[in-house]
């Protein structure tokens, strides 16, 4: 799909143990991390992906598909370091016309 394709994270899917608390960071909803960024614990979140449960005589995924693949996008996308902060914060004093889109009118550069 287009985050896949994007190289995105994305929302986590509302049926996984991860969502968003009421400041909108990424949060473990369930389990031993309840309440924690995500961020914090890459490792748990890899075993999440992998994770597995014998159920009938035989394995199962512990954790769906969707959330599955949510994890998976996260630890590509953060753990390549391609999903950098932004050093800019979201006051106007901090954003300004890059230098190659900047024009000086005085040398009728439009």
């Amino acid at each position: 799909d287009m985050l896949d394709w994007a190289n995105a994270i994305g929302r986590p899917p509302d049926t996984g143990p991860i969502g968003t608390d009421a400041s909108g960071r990424v949060v473990f909803t369930e389990g031993p991390h309840a309440g924690r960024v995500v961020g914090e614990q890459p490792v748990h979140l890899a075993w999440m992906e992998k994770a597995r449960l014998r159920r009938d005589g035989a394995w199962q995924w512990r954790f769906d598909e969707p959330v599955r693949r949510w994890i998976r996008r996260w630890l590509d996308v953060r753990g390549s370091g391609r999903a950098t902060g932004n050093p800019k914060s979201v006051h106007a004093d901090d954003w300004g016309l890059d230098s190659c889109i900047a024009v000086d009118p005085a040398l009728g550069i439009a």
